[in-house]
């Protein structure tokens, strides 16, 4: 029959506590793994609800370009491709929206390297830049491992904000241009008037010195 002595207690004592802390450890390590897999699993479920959302103002309506604007954006198709990309993100799923935002940033830079001389002032080019920015804010949360929805809405409009304000922003030079124009053919054809009306005044009087 075994003696129970201290030395035996002390090393079954031992022995449990060697178990019970492997155990412990195996239950950690489980949790961990368990956690680790829901959290996963729920990125994954995420990601798979936002792949078939449509982002983006379906009824947002930006500005038509004036007579004189129009015919200047035909020496500009860059600008005409970056907006009708711009258009299309609003209607456009996550699988489709990741290619969009490649082209827009790709037309923004584009556009910058080019734009017309009768659009290089400091408003417009300023413009430009914004919807630049707002094209690549877009391109980085596009291509986020897991998709914030909420960052990808407020990204889209803050570039459609941004086109919307280029847009109005051509619209007044040429508006400006126009009227600055008017008032220039207006101004030259009064100076006509009174240079004719000086002409006719001569004549006469050189016809009353003929007569004398």
């Amino acid at each position: 029959m075994p003696i129970c002595t201290f030395k035996n207690i002390f090393n079954k004592i031992k022995c449990f506590n060697s178990i019970s802390a492997n155990s412990l450890l195996i239950i950690l390590l489980s949790s961990i793994i368990f956690l680790s897999c829901k959290d996963e699993i729920q990125q994954e479920e995420k990601l798979a609800i936002n792949q078939n959302a449509t982002y983006g103002d379906s009824l947002v309506q930006f500005p038509k370009f004036t007579t004189s604007a129009n015919y200047q954006l035909l020496n500009w198709g860059v600008y005409t491709d970056f907006l009708q990309e711009v258009d299309q993100i609003n209607r456009a799923k996550v699988s489709k929206l990741q290619n969009h935002a490649e082209r827009l940033v790709i037309f923004a830079d584009s556009m910058g390297n080019v734009v017309p001389d009768t659009l290089k002032t400091m408003q417009i080019l300023t413009r430009i830049k914004v919807v630049n920015t707002r094209a690549r804010v877009l391109d980085q949360n596009i291509k986020k491992s897991v998709l914030d929805s909420t960052s990808l809405i407020n990204a889209i409009a803050e570039l459609n904000r941004a086109s919307i304000n280029l847009i109005d922003e051509i619209n007044y030079k040429f508006k400006k241009d126009d009227i600055d124009f008017q008032q220039k053919e207006g101004e030259a054809s009064e100076l006509k008037k009174q240079q004719k009306f000086l002409d006719s005044v001569n004549i006469a009087e050189l016809k009353d010195l003929k007569k004398n």
